[in-house]
């Protein structure tokens, strides 16, 4: 018997959403629904900020916010964060010098913070205007857009940074830093890609698969009972501890390879795991 799904949000809840990320497809509301009805919990494990999982599960009417953000640097589990990974600013220093040093790309980088702020290293070059949407929508976060990182690292602006990204244009670079940054830092960060060109940094005790182990020590799920879906090498820490997992079909085949269904979104996630339950109980 399946308890509980524990979603992935971008390239996976947030698959063909409109024209913010909160306006999933009409296919994912109506599961939502169903998932409510069926009597299974709908948790939310993300590497964005816990606001925006907050956001959704408040949206579609979830009682329980149980919820993952930063790449599992935070949980928060109904108004409590049990667990919470920070970086350090030499951490931070150390990321920006590196990339400034050996690459002259075309990007960006940013730190997001535990409380909902993001920083940019460029924020005047760049096109701000999706996360202004989102933010005035819902005040789902802060957008420096006069501050820095340089900023940050020089003490002009406070911020409790939770997870940096490094973002490029062009796919086959990312993964030539995504290597070099991991043989850099991987004794001091856990890094991994969320799309093909966004490479994200976060403590090294951090994963999402440490919030599907606080899920089985805190409330006693058995891997049989947890479903987890995504579609991105930063879901795959989930999938160790989960006996359905479910990968979107467009995700990477690493993932794919390592999953027991392959789905087209997070509704076909949700009916099959009823109908299992359906069948369970018959």
């Amino acid at each position: 018997m399946i308890k509980v799904i524990v979603s992935d949000m971008d390239g996976t809840l947030f698959a063909g959403h409109g024209e913010t990320v909160f306006d999933l497809t009409k296919r994912n509301e109506e599961a939502l629904k169903r998932v409510q009805e069926a009597g299974i919990d709908f948790f939310i494990a993300s590497g964005r900020m816990i606001s925006y999982s907050n956001y959704i599960l408040k949206k579609y009417g979830f009682e329980k916010h149980i919820l993952a953000g930063f790449n599992g640097a935070i949980i928060y589990d109904k108004g409590e964060t049990p667990i919470t990974y920070p970086l350090t600013k030499e951490i931070v220093q150390g990321i920006v010098s590196f990339v400034n040093t050996h690459w002259d790309y075309d990007g960006m980088m940013q730190v997001q913070s535990l409380h909902n702020e993001r920083i940019f290293n460029n924020p005047g070059g760049l096109d701000l205007s999706a996360y202004d949407k989102e933010s005035k929508l819902s005040d789902i976060c802060t957008v420096y857009k006069d501050k820095t990182i340089e900023d940050y690292l020089e003490g002009n602006v406070e911020v409790i940074p939770m997870k940096m990204t490094v973002v490029l244009k062009d796919s086959t670079k990312a993964s030539t830093l995504f290597e070099q940054l991991k043989q850099s830092f991987e004794n001091i960060l856990y890094i991994t890609m969320s799309t093909p060109t966004c490479i994200e940094l976060v403590n090294p005790l951090a994963n999402k698969g440490i919030f599907i182990q606080y899920l089985m020590n805190t409330y006693q799920y058995k891997p049989y009972e947890i479903a987890v879906i995504g579609d991105s090498l930063n879901d795959i820490d989930m999938f160790y501890y989960s006996e359905n997992c479910f990968a979107m079909e467009d995700g990477v085949e690493e993932l794919k390879n390592r999953a027991q269904y392959i789905v087209k979104d997070v509704a076909q996630c949700i009916d099959i795991c009823i109908k299992l339950n359906q069948a369970t109980e018959g």
